[in-house]
C-alpha cells in the first residue's frame, strides 16, 4: 500500500467515525503553519527541524505549539491575541474551544 493509498484510508476512516459520533471533519493544509508568526499571521520563522522555538517580542514561541495555533485558526476558530499568548504560554487549561 502506498502512503497516498493509506493517508486516503485513514482520512475516509477518521470521516466516517467522526460522523458517527456527530463530529465535523475538516481537513486543513498544515504548509507553512510552522513559519507563520500565530500572532502577527505574517511569515516570520525559520522552520528547519533544529529550530525548536522562536522568540517574539520577548516571548519564547514553542515551534510546534504555534503551528498547531495556526492549524486551529486555518479551521476557522477565532481566537483573541489573549487566548493565543495564553497557549503559547502553555495555559491551555485556560482556553475553552468549542
Amino acid at each position: 500500500m502506498s502512503k497516498s493509498t493509506g493517508l486516503s484510508r485513514f482520512k475516509t476512516f477518521l470521516e466516517y467515525k467522526s460522523k458517527n459520533v456527530g463530529l465535523e471533519t475538516k481537513l486543513i493544509n498544515e504548509a507553512f503553519t510552522s513559519k507563520i508568526n500565530c500572532l502577527t499571521g505574517l511569515i516570520e520563522f525559520n522552520s528547519e527541524l533544529k529550530n525548536r522555538s522562536f522568540e517574539f517580542n520577548g516571548l519564547l514561541i514553542d515551534r510546534d505549539v504555534n503551528s498547531a495555533i495556526n492549524i486551529l485558526i486555518n479551521s476557522g476558530k477565532c481566537l483573541t491575541q489573549d487566548q493565543k499568548i495564553g497557549l503559547l504560554l502553555n495555559k491551555i487549561s485556560e482556553i475553552k474551544v468549542y
